[in-house]
């Protein structure tokens, strides 16, 4: 039997405790690694969703920024387009200005005010604001206060805007240097305005507000550029007034005498046709009241025809300061003239136009006493729709032959027209009318001095 000494046993179990401890050292260091390893695994994976996460948000803002951009390049465009209508009024400025700021901004609230200031060429060296702000496009307010409708300039954010003339987001408010230490209130609770962008026109060196566009609370995504933008729609925006002035402009131009403001012949005409068929659908009354100058020639004649151009510019205002509300007044050529009077049977025209003649006859023109009489007067006949003419052309021409009529019985006087009845048959048209209409001088009907 083999027997071990005590000094050889206590040696063996020395190294296997050694050893024990040495591996499980090393499986607990093992153990750390693999669980180090494993929580940069972790954290590895957990930084990766994040960066995916943010670059699926980067993503998503980049197609909403570019659907955003898409929409206003889109609605510019279709703006733009706009502007090369024939027929361009501030009413269409007003529906664009809208429709891009929804496109853009999808809001709660858009407002559109306008200064009310007129852009007409002889204007421009004269430009200054107007200290009202009307309302004239919302959406998203329902009942509109009184204090929205309408706004003093420089009264609250809107009119603060207005009249410094600078974008102002919701964030700019706080910031004091923005508003140089100024605080306006908002201009009523009922508005939530994230975006103000004053509308200005530059002419040379003057700037003049002409409107203020407000957004408020919008849903699409905005980003550093939604102010860029609304600058960009307010400055389409001004652009846009100013060329529907300019189409108002040639309009007028083209449609109005440039000696006495008085419309030409072909818009008249064309007016009185939309007015008579307008009173075939209403069952309306419509007046005519033809006229012209007594003597006008011997006036020309006497005192030179840039003295007979003077006497026209004042003879149209002494017209148009005795319109009715409505009426049509046209310079029909020449010294001939006639009135439109929209709902007047024969007695209100008559009643109308004598009241005319007479404030002419009152009025003291310039060298008209060398007319025959000492004074300028004028005659004139008078039909009304539908009982002495069913269209313009019978109208006009009904009332030129009781005008002919009140010339050929001693001038200065209005005559209504009166229609050859069956009794009158055998009347002769020459004892009736001086002249009948078949023999006449066409100037006599469209105008010209043939009456003169």
């Amino acid at each position: 039997m083999l027997e071990f000494g005590s000094d050889q046993i206590l040696p063996g179990f020395a190294l296997g405790g050694v050893l024990f401890l040495l591996g499980l050292l090393i499986g607990r260091l093992g153990i750390r690694r693999v669980r180090a390893e494993v929580a940069r695994t972790r954290n590895a994976h957990v930084e990766s969703d994040l960066q995916r996460k943010q670059i699926s948000k980067q993503n998503a803002e980049i197609l909403a920024s570019s659907k955003t951009l898409s929409l206003f390049v889109g609605k510019l465009t279709e703006g733009v387009g706009r502007l090369n209508r024939a027929s361009l009024d501030e009413r269409d400025v007003n529906r664009m200005i809208s429709d891009l700021a929804r496109a853009v901004f999808d809001p709660d609230q858009i407002l559109l005010y306008r200064t009310g200031a007129d852009l007409c060429q002889e204007q421009q060296d004269e430009l200054v604001d107007s200290d009202i702000l009307t309302l004239v496009e919302h959406e998203g307010l329902g009942t509109v206060p009184p204090e929205v409708a309408s706004i003093p300039l420089g009264e609250g954010k809107i009119g603060w805007v207005a009249a410094h003339r600078v974008e102002m987001t919701r964030k700019d408010w706080q910031d004091p240097t923005r508003t140089e230490g100024v605080h306006p209130l908002p201009n009523h609770n009922s508005l939530m305005l994230d975006l103000i962008s004053p509308i200005i026109r530059h002419a040379g060196d003057k700037t003049r507000t002409l409107g203020v566009l407000c957004i408020g609370r919008p849903k699409a995504k905005q980003d550093r550029n939604a102010k860029l933008m609304m600058q960009t729609i307010s400055n389409l925006g001004s652009i846009a007034y100013s060329h529907a002035v300019s189409l108002s402009e040639m309009q007028a131009r083209a449609n109005y005498d440039g000696l006495t403001g008085l419309m030409i012949k072909r818009h008249f005409r064309k007016e009185l046709g939309n007015q008579i068929i307008e009173k075939e659908h209403d069952i309306d009354d419509l007046g005519i009241f033809m006229f012209d100058i007594d003597h006008f020639k011997t006036y020309n004649d006497t005192n030179g025809h840039p003295e007979g151009d003077n006497l026209l510019r004042e003879f149209a205002k002494v017209i148009r300061a005795n319109l009715r509300p409505g009426d049509l007044a046209c310079r029909y050529g020449g010294e001939e003239f006639i009135i439109a009077m929209p709902s007047a049977d024969a007695e209100a025209t008559y009643r109308a136009a004598e009241r005319i003649r007479v404030a002419i006859e009152a009025h003291r023109f310039p060298c008209e006493e060398s007319q025959p009489k000492g004074t300028l007067t004028i005659s004139g006949g008078v039909s009304a729709y539908p009982m002495d003419g069913k269209d313009g052309d019978e109208l006009i021409r009904h009332a030129d032959e009781a005008l002919y009529d009140a010339k050929r019985t001693g001038r200065n006087k209005i005559l209504r027209y009166k229609a050859v009845e069956i009794g009158d048959a055998g009347v002769d048209p020459l004892e009736e009318f001086g002249q009948s209409f078949s023999e006449r001088n066409s100037e006599s009907i469209w105008g010209g001095d043939g009456k003169a």
